[in-house]
């Protein structure tokens, strides 16, 4: 089951930090997660930085489907 994660204030640092962590997860062996945010807004952070993450809109309790 995968860790469900908050963006925190849409206006502070967690969308950068979670992409961060997203494209490190295998080197830091952290545990499968989901972002709970506006998908856009996420989005638009990880262009910002360069950073090629994949999004997609589901509910939180169909969120497990979507991973290996």
């Amino acid at each position: 089951m995968p860790l469900a994660l908050t963006c925190g204030d849409p206006s502070g640092i967690g969308p950068e930090i979670s992409a961060a962590a997203w494209l490190r997860r295998k080197e830091l062996q952290l545990p499968p997660f989901f972002l709970l945010g506006e998908p856009s807004l996420v989005a638009a952070r990880a262009h910002t930085l360069g950073y090629e993450i994949p999004t997609m809109e589901c509910a939180p309790q169909d969120a497990a489907a979507h991973f290996e």
